[in-house]
């Protein structure tokens, strides 16, 4: 009966300290379901305003759209030839302003191969010059070699020792 009796005591202990602790959940559980609650409602408040705002802006630019309608709609036939003729000219200056570009793309374009060819040329009309005056240089040279130095100084030197007027001097001015 002791035993029993010490069961049932420590049974109601335990069972006191679980209702204790059930009831600090619960408490726990309501604070943080209040702080839930009060989140929720902070950020669905925030959502309806944000909602009535672009509803409202929706709004204005639905009466905005409705207002520019009515006015190129009512417009007399004249002004709707107007208009027309403003929106064509407008396609046809577009239509020019990409056709200017292209060409100036093509233009510079142009240009830089031109310059390019410029410079070219110019390297290659440097080389030609450099090649004539070394043809030209060899060309001398090469005359140069081709005469016989002793035949010429040994003619030189027959032409100044005989006497003036005398026949063998005349026979070498040809030589």
């Amino acid at each position: 009966q002791v035993e029993l009796n010490a069961l049932r005591a420590a049974n109601q202990e335990t069972v006191r300290g679980h209702l204790l602790a059930l009831e600090a959940l619960k408490g726990q559980h309501e604070r943080e379901l209040e702080a839930v609650k009060r989140e929720h409602f902070k950020k669905s408040s925030m959502a309806r305003s944000l909602l009535t705002e672009r509803e409202e802006e929706v709004r204005h630019l639905s009466a905005r759209v409705a207002l520019l309608s009515d006015e190129i709609s009512s417009g007399a036939p004249s002004e709707r030839r107007i208009l027309e003729l403003a929106q064509s000219q407008a396609r046809r200056e577009a239509t020019l302003g990409q056709q200017s570009e292209s060409r100036e793309v093509a233009f510079r374009q142009l240009q830089q191969s031109l310059a390019s060819r410029d410079m070219d040329l110019a390297r290659s009309q440097q080389t030609l010059a450099e090649l004539t005056a070394e043809a030209a240089e060899l060309r001398r040279t090469q005359q140069r070699e081709g005469i016989n130095m002793d035949y010429l100084k040994n003619i030189v030197v027959q032409y100044m020792t005989f006497p003036m007027q005398s026949s063998e001097k005349l026979s070498l001015v040809p030589v």
